[in-house]
């Protein structure tokens, strides 16, 4: 019979809890009285607690009703909280020996804004007293990075801000963080990754040149127009380049010149674009066709002809004429 009362209890306790959020007391060593009162902890109950007190260590426990003090974990168990995961309302689990948290406190509860540009510096609330593996840092930028950045929360500390690319991470380059857009940071025990980096989009000059001799061509009204588009360490670009003059002392293969960043240094595989549309051109004897492929380690396109069962040649700057025009899009990847 005391079993079964106890369990009638525990129901109505728990069902209190989860309707009413029974309030602690204490700060790491919390307390709390549910109603009515349970005899026992029973396996598999869930309770409905407001921390008044957000946790300041790992080990936080929990005395409901004076049965004893049990220690707080994570819901999977086999870990340790953080500070701060605990603060406001949580559900928790008894397991029959501990108390899991099944919602604890992994990013901030409010979205401040943050201060600084490439130095950025925010306040969260309630203040973590540390960081740990995990943490999510969600801010409203103050400002737009120009290039590498650090992030310092509460004056825990200045951690780099990097961004994920295929094969690891890298440091911002500037403009992922843009003044007055919200942000989320997630720190991995060494500092804080980026997870929603914004695009950067520009302008880029495109210039026809020479691969021994670069020259200084002349360019009619919008005959140099060209934008891109990144993100982290991938480019798309695209641009007209029209030429109205040409100088003699242009030499060796002609190139399109003035990509906004330069290439990776991968020589075995060169990253084509596409030649859209080019006009007043001379093309070498047998070759019907031209492409593009963006020259590893540069900022240059190296022009390609090609025909039927003739290997790839370069174009020769003699092949260009006075009014060469060139439509171009392509993308490639830096760093």
């Amino acid at each position: 019979m005391a079993g079964i009362n106890n369990a009638l209890r525990s129901v109505g306790a728990m069902g209190k809890g989860a309707l009413t959020a029974v309030a602690t007391s204490g700060t790491d060593t919390y307390t709390a009285t549910l109603a009515p009162v349970p005899d026992a902890y029973n396996t598999n109950c869930v309770y409905l607690v407001n921390f008044v007190n957000p946790n300041a260590t790992t080990n936080p426990t929990l005395n409901l009703n004076s049965l004893g003090a049990k220690t707080i974990v994570r819901g999977d168990s086999s870990s340790a909280l953080t500070p701060g995961m605990l603060s406001g309302t949580h559900w928790l689990l008894y397991d029959g020996t501990n108390f899991r948290v099944l919602n604890p406190i992994t990013t901030s509860q409010t979205t401040p804004t943050a201060s600084g540009t490439n130095t950025i510096t925010v306040t969260q609330t309630p203040a973590p007293s540390a960081y740990f593996i995990g943490m999510q840092v969600r801010f409203v930028a103050g400002g737009t990075n120009t290039g590498a950045a650090t992030l310092n929360v509460n004056g825990l500390g200045a951690k780099n801000i990097d961004v994920a690319v295929a094969g690891g991470i890298q440091a911002l380059a500037g403009g992922e963080i843009v003044n007055t857009l919200v942000y989320l940071c997630v720190y991995d025990g060494t500092q804080f990754q980026l997870t929603n980096p914004t695009p950067q989009e520009g302008s880029w000059t495109p210039t026809i040149a020479g691969s021994s001799t670069a020259g200084t061509q002349t360019y009619g009204a919008n005959g140099q127009v060209g934008r891109y588009i990144r993100d982290r360490n991938m480019v798309w670009f695209w641009g007209r380049v029209t030429m109205t003059a040409k100088d003699g002392a242009t030499a060796g293969n002609a190139l399109i010149a003035g990509l906004p960043f330069t290439s990776s240094n991968v020589t075995a595989l060169t990253p084509s674009c596409a030649l859209a549309e080019w006009n007043n051109i001379t093309l070498s004897a047998s070759y019907t066709y031209l492409g593009g492929a963006v020259n590893p380690a540069a900022t240059t396109i190296a022009i390609l002809q090609s025909g039927s069962a003739q290997g790839g040649l370069a174009l020769p700057v003699s092949g260009l004429a006075a009014t060469s025009d060139f439509y171009i899009s392509g993308h490639y990847r830096i760093n």
